[in-house]
């Protein structure tokens, strides 16, 4: 019998796939166990006390593998006692694929028996939470979370939920975070209401080690409308951004909030943006300060200067803080703030002796309000009460109440309003130029 050469090539063809298939599932294996391994030293390191990660058990298969695993968080470090717990289950599908993943995790939380008839009644045979981790052949770690819809009515309560998505990616010291609601409605029998609409939030940052993150976030949210009894309060297009980066060892911050539409009674009342920066922070000075900070967390009872201790490492290294713009338009009328604050590189002194501080930074800020802001307020208070005013009436009353700190040169009357410079030169609080008594 003649063994054609085709079928040869083709027997060997399968021996070498199934051998290489062989190598990609034990070494998807062992990629997964160095993944558990890192992930649990990384997050209890991270938190101590407050929250401890641990693997009860790991079956390892050839091509599957399960893992169980018990999560503890302890929100009051006084209260050790008083964890709350969670454990679950994790199915892992290991081999190499075409999407170069060595290993597919699905996650099944395991939810404490208390609130698991709870959670049957409202989502049925969905899971409330659904976590799939998928581990790359470099190392990369990328995770979704989803949450199904649901409606739920029950004694004049409703609740409409949208569900959610999200998603963190892990690339080396990269991080990728998004986070989508499309639709959240909750009303009460009290006659309260609260529903929110496409809310986002994304954020891509690099964090080294422990090191404060830098990069990029935004929160971002179409629609908030918020109902008590008769009253009614909105924000439509909300942007919440920032960013922050690391040059010659020192962090600049840059933050820009804005709400486009602000309403009242569903009817548009004004905007709001507010423009900040902050620069000339010590990278390393900032990262001690807010390890210090994480480590009070962790602590009962600190110290009554642990705080100062813990944030002297970056005030006294020095820092500059602007109010590059605070903007309310609301009723037809503004009010705006720009400021700054400089701290220098401080002395041993003030080093020691927080209430030094004062004597040691350069400080000003200018508030402008005009009169038909304070006349539309007034006449909403006014009408709170059940007092009915007349405009004349309600301007006689506002010029009668800001007359006092006007004549203290507190305030400065101006044709549109009024307006205040507010200062701190040599640790003397100055306002409009005149010492502050």
């Amino acid at each position: 019998m003649t063994i054609k050469p085709w079928l040869i090539g083709g027997v060997a063809f399968a021996v070498l796939a199934g051998s290489g298939w062989a190598g990609s599932s034990w070494y998807s294996g062992q990629q997964v166990t160095n993944f558990y391994q890192q992930a649990s030293v990384q997050l209890n390191q991270q938190y101590g006390d407050m929250l401890h990660y641990q693997v009860m058990s790991h079956k390892k298969g050839f091509l599957n593998s399960q893992v169980e695993w018990k999560l503890d968080f302890t929100p009051d470090p006084c209260k050790p006692d008083q964890q709350l717990s969670l454990t679950g289950r994790d199915d892992i599908r290991q081999g190499l694929r075409p999407n170069l993943s060595v290993a597919q995790i699905e996650t099944h939380i395991h939810w404490p028996d208390q609130i698991q008839p709870k959670l049957k009644e409202i989502f049925g045979q969905q899971e409330p939470l659904k976590i799939s981790t998928r581990v790359a052949l470099n190392g990369d770690v990328k995770t979704q979370f989803s949450s199904p819809p649901l409606q739920l009515k029950r004694e004049g309560n409703q609740i409409d939920w949208q569900g959610l998505e999200a998603e963190i990616e892990l690339d080396g010291d990269h991080i990728e975070a998004i986070l989508s609601i499309p639709k959240l409605y909750a009303q009460s029998t009290a006659k309260a209401s609260v529903m929110l609409e496409q809310l986002r939030y994304e954020s891509r940052q690099t964090r080294a080690g422990d090191a404060i993150a830098t990069g990029q976030a935004k929160l971002s949210l179409d629609s908030l409308q918020v109902q008590m009894a008769d009253q009614s309060i909105g924000a439509r297009d909300v942007s919440l951004a920032s960013g922050t980066e690391l040059v010659n060892q020192q962090l600049t911050g840059q933050f820009d909030y804005q709400i486009k539409t602000l309403q009242h009674q569903k009817q548009d009342v004004g905007n709001l943006d507010i423009k900040m920066t902050v620069s000339g922070v010590n990278a390393a000075q900032a990262n001690q300060s807010y390890q210090a900070l994480l480590d009070l967390n962790r602590q009962c009872k600190p110290a009554p200067d642990a705080v100062w201790q813990a944030v002297k490492p970056v005030i006294t290294s020095g820092f500059k803080f602007n109010i590059d713009m605070f903007k309310l338009t609301l009723w037809g009328g503004d009010a705006t703030l720009k400021g700054q604050l400089t701290v220098p590189k401080l002395n041993n002194a003030a080093q020691e002796q927080p209430s030094a501080l004062l004597s040691q930074v350069d400080a000003s800020a200018d508030l402008t309000v005009s009169d038909i802001l304070l006349k539309s307020v007034a006449e909403r208070v006014f009408a709170a009460q059940g007092q009915a005013a007349s405009p004349a009436e309600v301007m006689s009353t506002l010029h009668l109440l800001l007359n006092a700190p006007v004549q203290q040169g507190l305030l400065i009357k101006t044709s549109a309003g009024y307006q205040a410079n507010l200062q701190v030169k040599n640790g003397q609080p100055l306002v409009n130029g005149q010492p502050l008594r």
